[in-house]
């Protein structure tokens, strides 16, 4: 009965042994996957630099110039029809005339500025580009809103004064929303470069190799880890194993010994009955 439970023991180390030969290949599986997937995380990073497309934030651009130049248009618009009916009545300098020709002739300038931009948006929303068009795009952007920013800032200043001047208050609450969009529109084009920028550091040879090695140097520490973990297992079960082995081993040993002992009185006790009989 104990050699039959040692057999079963050396069967179950068999499996063990089996067992672990299979997760040790599974791990080994598991990391070159890891490892082609770091391979296709860096091609397609290398791709994403060169493909061609039209860019949201294009778009967004052209069509944030439009609401601009549409509500700055109004105001140049109600400047002019103001001017042409005071005009017909009273053309002096220090009346709603007078504010609605300067307003008229300085939206009229803003209106100009904010069309070139438009033009230029309407061309990069309608072509496509890679990364590195797309950051000359949002470095232009950048640059036309700050110029349509001071030009709304010149705007304001000179209403703002004449009105000081003439000791009257048109045209400030238009040119106050003016300039609150053209800040607006100023901050969404820098948040935009920065983005842009952002994604043009983060896509950089440098940065996709780095991060390349990292993904790496994971997969081989996590193969390092988990061979650690397996073989560890191994071992405790190899060990107990050994400690039963012993054991019963030792229960055998002791049984056969018993076993002789008790034949040897058999044998003993045979020799004496025959001695007796003769």
């Amino acid at each position: 009965m104990k050699k039959i439970l040692l057999l079963v023991y050396l069967l179950s180390y068999d499996v063990a042994a089996s067992t672990l030969r299979e997760d040790l290949a599974q791990l080994s599986e598991t990391v070159v996957q890891m490892k082609h997937q770091a391979d296709e995380v860096r091609k397609q990073s290398y791709a994403q630099t060169l493909v061609k497309k039209i860019w949201p934030s294009a778009v967004e651009a052209r069509d944030r110039l439009k609401v601009f130049h549409t509500a700055a248009e109004k105001v140049r618009l109600i400047a002019y029809k103001n001017m042409r009916f005071e005009g017909m009545m009273n053309r002096r300098p220090g009346s709603l005339y007078g504010l609605s020709e300067l307003a008229e002739e300085k939206y009229s300038g803003l209106t100009s500025t904010v069309m070139w931009a438009l033009s230029v948006a309407t061309r990069a929303s309608n072509k496509a580009t890679n990364l590195s068009g797309e950051l000359d795009r949002a470095k232009a952007a950048k640059d036309w809103a700050l110029r349509i920013l001071q030009t709304t800032d010149h705007v304001r200043a000179k209403i703002y004064l004449k009105n000081v001047i003439y000791n009257l208050s048109f045209y400030k609450k238009d040119v106050d929303k003016s300039i609150k969009d053209a800040a607006t529109l100023r901050t969404w084009a820098v948040r935009e470069l920065s983005r842009i920028s952002d994604l043009v550091e983060y896509l950089s040879s440098d940065n996709i190799e780095k991060r390349h090695i990292l993904a790496y140097k994971v997969a081989d520490d996590y193969l390092a880890d988990q061979t650690e973990v397996i073989m560890e297992i191994y071992e405790e079960i190899d060990r107990q194993y050994k400690i039963r082995e012993k054991k019963i081993l030792s229960e055998v040993n002791f049984s056969m010994d018993q076993a002789r002992i008790l034949q040897l009185n058999v044998n003993m006790m045979e020799k004496f009955s025959t001695g007796l009989e003769i």
